[in-house]
């Protein structure tokens, strides 16, 4: 039920801010209801991309390239 509230407050977020698309890049277990949660509220799976990650590589010194669901309000 949090996770519902802070998917809803930040879909509003999204909304008064204008912002229409956003990438989720993350590798937990929740991230299926989360997508479900989204969908609900308009934001739709509009397909792959990588992103940085946010962390940075102790070997190269970049941050590395990490798969991304695209959502975007529909």
């Amino acid at each position: 039920r949090q996770r519902q509230m802070c998917i809803r407050d930040s879909a509003q977020t999204f909304a008064d801010s204008g912002i229409t698309e956003f990438t989720i890049s993350s590798r937990f277990s929740d991230l299926i209801p989360t997508l479900a949660a989204f969908d609900k509220l308009g934001f739709k799976m509009a397909g792959m991309t990588e992103v940085n990650a946010a962390y940075t590589d102790w070997q190269t010194g970049k941050h590395p390239r990490l798969p991304a669901i695209r959502l975007e309000r529909r």
